[in-house]
């Protein structure tokens, strides 16, 4: 399906199997229109939320590589007041690439189904804090990484299954191929949570960035067992 599997076999010969999970995809566009102008008319690709899509640049993935574009919306003078409070879609979206015709956007490479990706942002705010685009799931596959190196060096005696899974966030199809391949006994999936912000009180998340890792105890589909709190 496209994870990447990594093994640490056991020392102890106990036969017992743990993975630790870590999605590699982030949510994004796809292209599902080329307008006779030479605009892309586009799907979401995961849950995305259109307020920071607007005017945000954008890459467009085609077999030979990235092509630069910007979202645009329609006008903010043009628009009605019952059309600036309704809830915006994708079809209310397109991506400019410079093109003014279809076949200019076509001679670029870029055909229908491509994906369309934030471009990256990365950088380093006032003191640990960073930004960039796709921190969902970056850190968690950042962790993956330090938890191999560390876990490698201590050989514990049941084998790890460290696993890169894809399609997360169209509903977590890739960690669900490698749980039912690998069948582990214990599986911990590493992601990101919402944490409190100025909108955001303790009634709502328990989560401060900075104050370390958190373990849910549930959310919209499981119930973790307690022994792994």
């Amino acid at each position: 399906l496209g994870n990447v599997i990594g093994a640490l076999e056991g020392s102890g010969g106990t036969g017992l199997k743990a993975m630790v999970c870590a999605h590699m995809d982030e949510v994004g566009m796809l292209v599902k229109h080329i307008e006779e102008d030479g605009t892309l008319k586009v799907q979401y690709n995961g849950v995305l939320d259109y307020r920071a899509l607007l005017s945000a640049e954008v890459d467009v993935w085609t077999n030979q590589g990235a092509v630069p574009g910007v979202v645009g919306v329609k006008s903010r003078h043009l628009m009605k007041p019952e059309e600036l409070a309704a809830p915006m879609g994708a079809e209310d979206l397109w991506v400019d690439v410079g093109a003014s015709r279809g076949d200019e956007t076509s001679a670029l490479g870029i055909r229908v189904g491509d994906p369309i990706l934030s471009q990256p942002n990365f950088r380093c705010l006032s003191g640990s804090t960073v930004l960039s685009k796709a921190l969902d799931n970056r850190a968690g596959v950042a962790v993956l990484l330090t938890a191999m190196r560390e876990i490698a060096a201590q050989r514990p005696d049941y084998t790890i299954y460290f696993v890169g899974s894809v399609m997360e966030e169209v509903g977590a199809r890739g960690a669900g191929v490698a749980a039912n391949s690998i069948e582990p006994h214990l599986a911990v999936a590493l992601d990101t949570v919402p944490g409190r912000d100025p909108a955001t009180g303790p009634a709502q998340s328990a989560v401060v960035v900075g104050n370390g890792p958190t373990i849910r105890i549930a959310d919209t589909a499981t119930l973790y067992h307690r022994r792994l709190m």
